[in-house]
């Protein structure tokens, strides 16, 4: 028996002399079997262990993602309350807002036909004295805005009014627009800009402004994205940066060599002085496209609209405000979207300072 295991430990250079050695051998792979049986025991209660520590892991998951689910429900269900409430007083504060502007105009209105304002003497744009007996026009303002009366010169034709409007103070007149456009925006007007700033004949080295851009306005973020220098200059726009002038201080001493504007002449109280102040930001041989419907008599159903150039007012407005009308252009969009266009120029050989004082321009 010795002899045999000897051949076959004799590859591991082990040798049995005695059976004594046999004994202890046999009780060694006793022992590590012993040893290996209570490993794979110790090895089978570890897997069992870590299955059940799977299974509490999967389940405390399960429930962590149920608790997740159940509060994004209740998230998204409180958002959606919030929400609603949100959306319901701002519609209850605009309901406010359209009575209390409502009943204002409405007083006003009253207050008017008890002690009408006095008869202008005067036509606002060309100065001539007014007869008592001026073609009226009235409708109603749909912006809560009540009764519009205006009046049209004989000798200019342009129509004005109405009068409460021109009557208000630059600061009554400026919270009339801050209320206004605190529920109302204007339509889209980026084609019309574009074709207005185009129609200019830019040239890539020269420096443009959008003239009361409104604070809707991307137009000149477009511009200047496609390698235009252009500005916007807007008095109550909300955002500011290197495009944007609020302060018509820091405009005035500016230039520019062309300057376009979007359904603008018609707000303006003193036309004449905003177009003259205009003109002495051109740099010489500048020019501005103003873009209105009221070159015309439309829109007329908003009070915010104080002048409408007919006929012979839009030379008269250029003539007294030192310009001179280059052209004046109806067209019809796509769309059905009127655009009537009228191009302005300094006279030649005159530019003209600040205070809008013609100076003779060097060399001419």
């Amino acid at each position: 028996m010795t002899h045999w295991i000897n051949r076959l430990l004799s590859p591991l250079g082990v040798t049995l002399k005695k059976k004594s050695s046999l004994d202890a051998l046999q009780a060694i792979l006793w022992d590590a079997q012993q040893q290996n049986t209570t490993l794979v025991r110790q090895m089978e209660e570890q897997v069992q262990l870590n299955e059940q520590c799977q299974q509490r892991n999967t389940a405390l998951t399960q429930r962590v993602e149920d608790v997740i689910r159940i509060n994004s429900e209740n998230l998204n269900e409180t958002r959606a309350i919030l929400g609603n409430l949100v959306r319901d007083q701002e519609q209850k504060n605009l309901h406010e807002l359209e009575f209390a502007m409502f009943s204002r105009w409405q007083l006003m209105d009253r207050l008017e036909e008890v002690a009408p304002y006095p008869a202008r003497e005067v036509c606002p744009l060309c100065g001539e004295a007014l007869p008592n007996n001026l073609k009226e026009y009235r409708t109603e303002c749909i912006f809560h805005g009540g009764r519009l009366v205006r009046y049209q010169c004989p000798y200019c034709d342009v129509i004005f009014g109405p009068e409460k409007m021109l009557n208000l103070s630059p600061y009554a007149l400026g919270e009339e627009y801050k209320w206004h456009y605190s529920f109302c925006n204007e339509g889209a007007s980026l084609e019309k800009e574009l074709r207005a700033f185009h129609e200019l004949k830019p040239r890539r080295d020269g420096c443009y402004l959008n003239y009361g851009a409104g604070r809707w306005s991307h137009t000149t973020e477009i511009l200047r994205n496609e390698g235009w220098n252009v500005f916007d200059y807007e008095p109550y726009a909300a955002e500011t940066g290197e495009a944007v002038i609020r302060d018509r201080q820091k405009l005035a001493k500016m230039k520019f060599d062309g300057i376009f504007s979007q359904d603008l002449m018609e707000h303006l109280r003193n036309p004449i002085d905003e177009l003259r102040f205009m003109s002495s930001l051109l740099n010489p041989g500048g020019v501005m496209n103003h873009v209105t419907g009221c070159w015309e008599y439309m829109y007329e159903y908003t009070r915010f609209h104080l002048f409408f150039f007919l006929g012979r007012s839009r030379e008269v407005l250029a003539s007294r405000a030192g310009m001179h009308l280059v052209s004046y252009k109806q067209e019809i969009l796509e769309g059905l979207m009127p655009y009537y266009s009228c191009l302005f120029s300094l006279p030649e050989g005159v530019h003209k300072n600040y205070h809008g004082e013609e100076a003779i321009q060097e060399g001419v």
